[in-house]
């Protein structure tokens, strides 16, 4: 699952704003890399400073203070990537219950 996740934030930065996915629902609690869910914090805590609305941070700023190594290239769409996730985060939740 870790693949997804850094599949997720990369297109995220690749599209430049974390707005789509958040509106699909994307919460911290849907990772399980630190990594990944300390970038997903990162870009929100960036995308809401004052003259970044929505914006994301670059590449070098993300990986210097996550230690992600971000994909260059992502062929799926947002959608389907959050799908996969939330379906992910559902399955873990069923299981500890």
């Amino acid at each position: 699952m870790r693949d997804l996740e850094v599949k997720l934030i990369s297109k995220i930065m690749l599209d430049g704003s974390p707005r789509k996915a958040k509106s699909l629902g994307v919460g911290l609690e849907y990772f399980t890399n630190p990594k990944c869910a300390l970038a997903w914090k990162k870009l929100l805590e960036y995308g809401s400073m004052p003259g970044q609305m929505g914006e994301v941070p670059t590449k070098r700023q993300l990986t210097k203070h996550t230690g992600l190594e971000l994909l260059d290239y992502v062929d799926e769409s947002m959608m389907d990537l959050v799908k996969e996730l939330r379906d992910d985060y559902s399955t873990r939740t069923t299981a500890i219950s």
